[in-house]
């Protein structure tokens, strides 16, 4: 049931080929787990604790290989739409968690660092994550200097204090 050998009966068909490690090189008939997968790619490296790492708490490869196989077929039948021709979609699951890597791959190569684990936090913004309180935890998600203001302004109600400063993602407790 390859492509290749469906292909020359209808010239239209889409087909996608799933695979872990791709189709050809020493990898190509490894066994491909969702761990395995997010091991290899490196997802674990920036999951879980300072102290231990972990996998996402989802099938995160599994996911993102099936989503990755959508936006090709669709790509492909719209291409079909307009060629009349069929296609050959093809997914390795290390390239699509490899992909969702590559925030990580940048900082570690032109930020001299790599990225830590920070269970609740994010890397590059602040505040983001959990947070104590006195009486608690909340989990802040602010993205930037708009929403930080506004957080401020109609949370905190203190808009013009210029004491407030925002805690870097490295010193926050």
């Amino acid at each position: 049931l390859s492509y290749a050998a469906l292909q020359p009966l209808n010239p239209k068909l889409v087909v996608c080929d799933i695979s872990g490690y791709g189709e050809s090189g020493p990898m190509a008939q490894k066994k491909a787990y969702d761990l395995l997968i997010q091991a290899e790619s490196g997802v674990i490296s920036v999951t879980g604790t300072p102290e231990t790492p972990s996998r996402i708490g989802i099938s995160a490869a599994d996911i993102a290989t099936g989503m990755y196989a959508l936006t090709g077929i669709l790509s492909a039948l719209l291409r079909r739409s307009r060629t009349g021709q069929g296609g050959n979609v093809k997914i390795a699951m290390l390239d699509a968690l490899g992909e969702w890597m590559m925030a990580p791959v940048y900082r570690a190569a032109y930020g001299g660092s790599p990225q830590p684990r920070d269970p609740g936090g994010h890397p590059l913004l602040a505040p983001y994550g959990k947070h104590r309180t006195k009486d608690g935890e909340v989990i802040f998600g602010l993205q930037n200097e708009r929403e930080w203001k506004m957080f401020c302004a109609k949370v905190l109600r203190r808009p013009d204090d210029d004491e407030m400063k925002v805690i870097a993602p490295s010193t926050r407790s």
